[in-house]
């Protein structure tokens, strides 16, 4: 019998047989690791940038549940405006908040939820860190007062509550190295506490200074006149000191009012609805004010050149038409870091201002601190911000908008400040993905169908501005 097994010519055979198999199995495995390879090459530049940008816009999961529940109170929000507007002119609620507009609006809130609305910082190395150990307990038990129970209390004692805080920020021993943050502190309670109210003329309080030796002093000033920014009927504040000689020295303040989230009073909802003008917020009723705003500063120091500059201070829709301010009346505000202006929770102006501002002498540039709050939203509108750009982030602070834009930020016990990459957050998605929802043709609709309902109230007790003459400070 014959060994087949033992056969030279069987082994062989086999052999063949075996390494044709082995290269057909690799062959297309070979094939088709070349084909990925070269996709993955042609495509590599694509594949960096795209996880470039997810590094750049990661979201935590606990900013994006708070942001999924800012959004819904934010759409909360829009329809009592609307039904507040229809009452008002006698109208069924629902033709309004039924608007396919609103809808769309609504529905790009929604887009905006995903997105980590951080800042572009210089360095994550903080500029300075504060904890405020020498905050006196009653400075902090009026803060607390005023926010706990500003709902149910009256404007006269809500201002007088604003006023102590004034007096608790002027008891406490700063070092020359705090001397900003006393700033700081100072023009957040005009701006987001004082002002908020319907002040009257005349208005007393005192407000830490800085003498010409530069140290802490406290000043009395009054509330010397009320504009109306064109016939928004937004309120901006002028405040001077009381005495004539303290009048030689010190700067008066020119305080343009954020806005209020009162649906009970026909500024207030213009205020809100301002914000949704595509250019910027507020811009049309501004260029409308500007002239008026001319002849003030004109008017002011017509016969004495020598007199103070202005200070300009704002919080949100108050602060973006400070910087406006500041770019188109340079020329009438102070230089001097110690009474520099201040801005809070700003927009960013539109481009033709961030051009004006970067086109002027730096000898000639007011000194301007402009205070954003770690993922405040509306802060990410607007093409770029003036001066000096810092980022305060509370400690133990929440992932929150409304938390983030409202409140005294320097009373809380903890916060880091960091600078602010101008040029970069100018260019920085999240800032560019805002911009281009707030300036789309369904907010543009929006804007308009609100202006018009609003343009049909009738006018309930609305009080003309007097045409304004030379001023004569007492």
């Amino acid at each position: 019998m014959i060994n087949f097994r033992s056969s030279p010519d069987y082994d062989k055979s086999v052999q063949i047989e075996s390494l044709q198999q082995k290269r057909l199995a690799a062959a297309p495995q070979a094939s088709l690791t070349n084909k990925i390879q070269n996709i993955f090459k042609q495509n590599v530049e694509h594949i960096r940038t795209f996880f470039q940008k997810v590094a750049e816009n990661k979201n935590c999961v606990s900013h994006y549940i708070g942001l999924r529940n800012e959004v819904f109170r934010i759409k909360k929000l829009a329809v009592p405006l609307f039904k507040k507007i229809a009452e008002n002119f006698k109208k069924g609620a629902g033709k309004i908040t039924e608007n396919r507009v609103i809808r769309k609006f609504k529905d790009s809130l929604e887009f905006l939820q995903g997105c980590d609305f951080k800042f572009v910082r210089q360095s994550e190395n903080p500029l300075q860190k504060d904890k405020l150990d020498q905050l006196e307990k009653e400075l902090l038990e009026k803060y607390r007062e005023y926010e706990n129970h500003k709902k149910g209390t009256q404007s006269d004692d809500l201002i007088a509550l604003a006023i102590e805080m004034l007096r608790g920020i002027a008891k406490l021993k700063f070092r020359p190295e705090q001397y900003l943050i006393r700033n700081a502190m100072v023009a957040e309670i005009l701006t987001k506490y004082i002002v908020a109210l319907p002040i009257p003329l005349n208005l007393e309080m005192p407000i830490p200074c800085f003498d010409a030796n530069g140290l802490p002093t406290v000043v009395e000033y009054i509330n010397f006149k009320c504009l109306s920014l064109g016939e928004s009927g937004l309120p901006v504040y002028i405040f001077t000191p009381q005495s004539e000689k303290d009048r030689a020295y010190y700067a008066p303040f020119l305080i343009f009012r954020g806005t209020r989230l009162n649906l009970s009073n026909e500024t207030d909802i213009r205020s809100i609805i301002e914000n949704l003008n595509r250019i910027g917020p507020a811009r049309g009723v501004y260029d409308d004010f500007k002239s008026e705003l001319k002849r003030m500063f004109q008017s002011w120091f017509a016969d004495q050149d020598n007199l103070p500059k202005f200070r300009i201070l704002g919080f949100s829709q108050g602060a973006v038409l400070g910087q406006r301010a500041i770019v188109d009346f340079y020329n009438f505000i102070q230089k001097e870091s110690l009474s520099a202006s201040i801005l809070f929770n700003s927009p960013g102006v539109e481009a033709d201002y961030a051009i004006a501002w970067e086109n002027m002498k730096a000898e000639v540039k007011p000194a301007v601190i402009n205070y954003l709050v770690t993922h405040d939203i509306v802060s990410k509108r607007g093409r770029k911000f003036i001066g000096e750009v810092l980022e305060l982030q509370p400690d133990e602070h929440e992932h929150s908008i409304f938390n983030a834009h409202l409140g005294a930020k320097f009373l809380e016990q903890s916060w880091v400040i960091f600078e602010v990459d101008n040029e970069k957050e100018a260019e920085s998605y999240s800032r560019k993905l805002v911009n281009q929802v707030m300036s789309s043709g369904l907010v543009e609709g929006l804007y308009k169908l609100a202006a018009f309902s609003l343009s049909k109230l009738q006018s309930s007790g609305k009080q003309k501005q007097e045409p304004l003459k030379h001023i004569k400070l007492f």
